[in-house]
């Protein structure tokens, strides 16, 4: 992401604490520029707020970002913040209402692709 110019923000409702214990129990290092963790909100999804804070701290407004999301909660504030947003439903969230989301994609592969399409690439 970072050579084809993109800025990579998590945005989760989880701690800082939670994440960095994930990352490191899939051995995956952090290809996130900012995150934006339960701890940096005072309203937790879905409420805009987390969404509007992850567009600052890429520099840009949420209207240019595009998000993937699991849950609906989730997708409903990003697309309240007024991004694009890819649902990506997990096997929990499948049966929720991912109406608010711009593209509903079955795998992070098709969701791939999409951005793909979407950025021209």
């Amino acid at each position: 992401a970072r050579g084809a110019g993109l800025v990579l923000v998590l945005v989760t409702s989880s701690s800082r604490d939670s994440v960095e214990r994930n990352f490191k129990m899939i051995g995956l290092d952090d290809p996130f520029e900012q995150w934006i963790t339960a701890e940096s909100v005072e309203k937790g999804k879905p409420n805009p707020e987390a969404y509007i804070k992850g567009a600052k701290a890429a520099g840009v407004e949420a209207e240019e970002c595009i998000v993937l999301e699991d849950s609906v909660n989730g997708a409903v504030s990003a697309a309240s913040a007024g991004a694009h947003v890819i649902a990506v439903p997990t096997r929990f969230s499948s049966h929720g209402d991912f109406s608010s989301s711009n593209k509903i994609c079955a795998s992070l592969v098709d969701a791939k692709s999409y951005i793909d399409d979407l950025l021209g690439e």
